[in-house]
C-alpha cells in the first residue's frame, strides 16, 4: 500500500508540474512551447529514472520535484516574459517590413486615384461652365458620373473592410474617365489640342480617335486597381482561414497520469 501512495504522490507531482508548464507555456509558438515543455519533461524523466527502488525513495522524488518546481516559478514566470518580448521583437520587424511595401502601394493608389478625381472634377466644371466647349450630353453625364464614382471610390478605400470594393469602384472608373477627360480637353485646351492633333497625325490617326489615346494611362490605371483589388481579397482569405485553423497538437511527454 505504501509503495502504490508512494507512486501514485510521484505521478501526481509529475502531473502538475507538466501542467504548469503548459500553463505558463500558453500562446507562446509552438516551436518555443513545444522545446519549453521537451526540456522539462526530459528533465523529469532523467530524474525519475535515477530514483532508487522502495516507497521512501519515490516518496522522497515527488517532494523534491515538488519543492523544485515552487523554487522555480519565478525563473519560469520570467522565462515566460522574455519569450514574450522576443516574439513581439520579432513580430514587429516582420510588421514592419511588410508594411513598408503595403504603405507603398497604398500611397500610389491614393495618388492616382485623387489625380484623376481632381481632373476629373476640374474637367466637369470647365465643359459645365463653357459654352463653346464641343461636348454631348453624354459625354457631360459621364463627366459628372466617373468623377463621383473615383470619388467614392476613395472614401470607401478608408476603411479596410470595404478597401477591395473601393478598389473595384475605381478600377471601373479609371477607363470612362481618362477617356472622358481626354475628349473634353482637346475641345478646351488649344494648347493640349495642337498637341494631340500632333500626335495623331503622327500615329496616322483621325481627330476623332483622340479618346483612344486617353484610354491608354485609364487602362493601365485600371488594371492596377484591380491587381491591388485582388490581393487584398486573397489577404482576408488568408486571415480568416488562419483565425479559423485549429490549433497544433501539445506535445506528447514520457509521463502518464495514470496510477500503477
Amino acid at each position: 500500500m505504501s509503495e502504490r501512495r508512494s507512486t501514485i504522490a510521484h505521478h501526481l507531482t509529475v502531473a502538475l508540474i507538466l501542467r504548469w508548464v503548459a500553463f505558463y507555456t500558453r500562446k507562446l509558438p509552438e516551436d518555443v512551447a513545444g522545446q519549453r515543455r521537451d526540456e522539462i519533461a526530459s528533465d523529469l524523466y532523467e530524474q525519475s529514472a535515477d530514483v532508487g527502488p522502495g516507497s521512501a525513495a519515490r516518496r522522497l522524488l515527488a517532494l523534491s520535484l515538488a519543492w523544485r518546481a515552487i523554487r522555480g516559478i519565478a525563473a519560469d514566470l520570467a522565462w515566460r516574459t522574455t519569450r514574450i518580448r522576443d516574439v513581439r521583437r520579432e513580430q514587429g520587424a516582420l510588421s514592419a517590413d511588410t508594411r513598408r511595401p503595403r504603405s507603398s502601394a497604398t500611397a500610389v493608389v491614393l495618388t492616382l486615384a485623387t489625380t484623376l478625381a481632381i481632373v476629373g472634377v476640374f474637367t466637369t466644371i470647365r465643359v459645365l461652365l463653357n459654352p463653346d466647349a464641343r461636348s454631348s450630353e453624354e459625354l457631360q453625364l459621364l463627366l459628372l458620373v466617373a468623377p463621383m464614382a473615383m470619388l467614392t471610390g476613395l472614401a470607401l478605400f478608408f476603411r479596410a473592410s470595404t478597401r477591395p470594393a473601393a478598389l473595384m469602384v475605381m478600377a471601373a472608373a479609371s477607363i470612362p474617365l481618362t477617356w472622358a477627360v481626354g475628349i473634353s480637353f482637346w475641345s478646351l485646351s488649344a494648347t493640349l489640342g495642337y498637341a494631340s492633333t500632333n500626335v495623331l497625325v503622327l500615329m496616322n490617326l483621325s481627330v476623332d480617335k483622340i479618346g483612344y489615346i486617353a484610354v491608354v494611362p485609364g487602362a493601365a490605371t485600371a488594371v492596377f486597381f484591380f491587381s491591388m483589388a485582388l490581393r487584398g481579397l486573397s489577404a482576408g482569405a488568408r486571415r480568416r482561414s488562419d483565425a479559423g485553423g485549429t490549433h497544433p497538437p501539445r506535445a506528447k511527454t514520457p509521463f502518464s497520469t495514470r496510477s500503477s
